[in-house]
């Protein structure tokens, strides 16, 4: 009788890691590619991470959708993209991070080392010898690259909402304390600014967000200062531009391209324009928009409102709220 309890016992423990396996397999694979130009809606939610002690005392391991990584419990040398500004505000200094220029924390990235962030130079990469790798990716290819440099926490960190990404890092470097100061100062002052906003009657005003590209321009609702814009202030987008982005087809192209002629019938109160506008000093139809005739026109460097770290959108926040107020001045 032994003998058929174990042997079933065998049975069933070989069908319960087959099935195990199975569903690793059934696993949709991440598709998003690396060098994609992030400027989606955040919607992305935050990993499903948590930290336990390995059997290592100088290591930990995060839980990732997918799957285990351990990391040291306090990272010296790590190579970060698109979100390094959230890791300067809470205080750690990466080692490397995708370019700086242009953006709010420009200054604090002075002497970090910057790194070809659309394409991976694993040779570029494994020269900085870092303990931990924070890619902006949901490929699974370009993690296993990555992972056999370093250990490598990989995730759409710049499409997650700004309070899990935060408090996720907060996590990861043991500044949990830090993120949530953060956090509330952010809220605070983007309060305060909403009820200036709202009492100086400026807060029902409509705004587009528009890069500037040969020959046409280009308008976003996530990126380039989107969604503070419309999500976190509150402003609406023009009437027929907002037509647009409820379509089936924005959802996936996440941006609109303009003709030059058709910029009369979707601008509308305020331009937040993230490129200069020398290349359209001698357009008719852009000179004679009441917005850029009547001051209406908010611009900043080219990087400014490409990020969406808590530096930058703090910073942002104040060009926005400056520049809309002294219009009402």
């Amino acid at each position: 009788m032994f003998k058929q309890i174990r042997s079933k016992a065998v049975v069933l423990a070989a069908l319960s890691l087959m099935l195990m396996m199975s569903a690793c397999a059934a696993s949709p694979a991440n598709t998003s590619s690396a060098n994609s130009e992030p400027t989606t809606k955040v919607e992305t939610q935050a990993p499903k991470a948590e930290a336990t002690n390995g059997a290592n005392p100088e290591t930990r391991t995060i839980h990732m959708e997918y799957g285990d990584v351990e990391i040291p419990v306090n990272p010296k040398r790590v190579v970060v993209i698109f979100v390094q500004g959230d890791l300067l505000a809470l205080g750690v200094t990466p080692v490397a991070t995708s370019f700086n220029t242009g953006s709010a924390f420009e200054s604090q990235a002075e002497d970090i080392t910057v790194i070809d962030a659309f394409s991976i130079n694993k040779e570029e990469i494994m020269a900085l010898d870092p303990d931990l790798i924070l890619w902006n990716t949901k490929d699974e290819q370009v993690y296993q690259s990555l992972s056999k440099i370093a250990p490598t926490l990989a995730c759409d960190y710049f499409n997650m909402e700004y309070q899990e990404r935060l408090r996720f890092f907060g996590d990861v470097f043991n500044r949990t304390e830090e993120a949530e100061e953060l956090i509330q100062d952010f809220e605070k002052k983007l309060g305060s600014a909403k009820k200036e906003l709202k009492e100086a009657g400026l807060l029902e005003k409509n705004m587009i967000c528009i890069d500037i590209r040969e020959g046409f321009l280009r308008a976003f609702q996530g990126g380039r200062g989107g969604a503070l814009v419309y999500d976190f202030i509150g402003f609406s987008a023009p009437e027929k531009l907002q037509a647009v982005f409820e379509t089936e087809e924005f959802k996936t192209t996440q941006s609109v391209d303009l003709s030059f002629e058709a910029m009369p019938e979707y601008i509308g109160d305020y331009i937040l324009l993230n490129t200069s506008a020398d290349a359209l000093s001698g357009n008719p139809v852009w000179n004679n928009l009441p917005a850029v005739k009547e001051g209406r026109l908010i611009q900043a460097s080219s990087n400014m409102f490409w990020f969406n770290d808590i530096i930058s959108m703090s910073t942002q926040l104040d060009i926005i709220t400056n520049a809309v107020l002294a219009t009402k001045k």
